[in-house]
């Protein structure tokens, strides 16, 4: 995992159930683990630059996506928010959801600029 994917890990895994909890904990270990394989698979791999970049960006979406920390069920903060909230932050969530999709497609609605740069920046 590159030095920016390394801190953006940090900043997903950074409440304290991450490291107190046995379940969290292994959570995170072991999609930090696999993780680290994927990447790692890719820069082993002998092929054009190109299409290696190719693969990074496509193997950075993948790794990023199954985050625990992308998922209600295998998110802390979100459990806690949604139960502090009464349901009230799960219920805005999918009314973002529905609203994105009334659009006729899924946007970002918030973006940093760097974090839209090409894959082969980020190594």
């Amino acid at each position: 995992m590159g030095a920016s994917n390394q801190r953006a890990a940090n900043r997903r895994f950074s409440s304290t159930e991450w490291r107190e909890s046995q379940l969290y904990s292994l959570l995170k270990q072991s999609y930090l683990l696999n993780s680290r394989y994927c990447t790692d698979f890719v820069e082993a791999l002998d092929m054009v630059e190109k299409e290696k970049n190719r693969l990074r960006f496509f193997t950075r979406q993948l790794v990023e996506a199954m985050s625990p920390t992308n998922f209600i069920a295998t998110n802390p903060d979100v459990i806690k928010l949604a139960t502090e909230t009464d349901g009230q932050s799960l219920k805005s969530g999918l009314d973002n959801l529905v609203a994105d999709l009334g659009k006729g497609s899924l946007t970002i609605t918030i973006a940093r600029e760097r974090d839209l740069e090409h894959d082969a920046t980020r190594r």
